[in-house]
C-alpha cells in the first residue's frame, strides 16, 4: 500500500509540476494580451485625435510643440512594444500589429523631418 501511495504522490508532483509550465505560458499571454491592448488602444486614440491636432498644429506653435511631443511618445510606446516578445500563441497577432506599426512610422515620417 505504502508503494501506491508513493507513486501516486510522484505522479501528482509530476503533473502539477507540467501545470506550473502551463501556468507561465497562460501568465505569459495574458501578460502580452493585456500590453497589446493597452498599445492599440492608444494608437487608435491617437489616430482619432491627430487630424484635429495637425490643423491646431498648422496655426498654433504652441499646439505643433504638443504635437511633436505626442509624436515622441507615440514613437517611444512604438519602441517598447516592439520590444515586447510575443508568445508562442499571439505571434501572428503581434506580426500583424508590427506590420501596422511599420505603416504608421513610414507615414509620420516626414512629420519627424520637420
Amino acid at each position: 500500500m505504502k508503494k501506491y501511495v508513493m507513486a501516486f504522490l510522484f505522479s501528482g508532483t509530476l503533473v502539477l509540476s507540467g501545470c506550473s509550465g502551463l501556468l507561465d505560458q497562460v501568465s505569459d499571454t495574458t501578460t502580452y494580451v493585456t500590453e497589446a491592448h493597452e498599445y492599440v488602444n492608444d494608437i487608435q486614440q491617437f489616430t482619432e485625435e491627430f487630424p484635429k491636432l495637425a490643423e491646431e498644429a498648422v496655426q498654433d506653435a504652441a499646439k505643433k510643440a504638443d504635437l511633436m511631443q505626442q509624436l515622441e511618445s507615440l514613437k517611444a510606446d512604438i519602441q517598447e512594444f516592439n520590444e515586447l516578445t510575443a508568445p508562442k500563441i499571439a505571434e501572428d497577432l503581434h506580426r500583424q500589429i508590427m506590420e501596422k506599426i511599420s505603416c504608421c512610422q513610414r507615414k509620420f515620417k516626414p512629420i519627424y523631418s520637420n
